[in-house]
């Protein structure tokens, strides 16, 4: 599963708030009927308001995920 992009409405489009990321996954989670998931991806990271709030915010709420077994692996994928 992915954080980071969300949605094709430019106002909705990119969130890299921790809360999002930890919403996100367990969503995902939910959705898939699973109790984690392989990889999780950090989307267009390029597109964040600032690269301290990735290595700050984002990132930090990955690994949080893997440490909670939410996700196995952690990935990073953009343009």
């Amino acid at each position: 599963t992915k954080v980071g992009r969300y949605d094709a409405d430019p106002e909705r489009q990119f969130d890299f708030s921790r809360r999002r990321v930890l919403d996100s996954v367990r969503l995902s989670i939910e959705r898939m009927k699973c109790r984690y998931v392989d990889v999780l991806q950090l989307h267009d990271p390029e597109f964040a308001p600032s690269i301290e709030l990735i290595l700050e915010v984002t990132i930090p709420a990955m690994v949080q995920c893997r440490d909670a077994g939410l996700a196995k692996a952690l990935g990073v994928t953009g343009y």
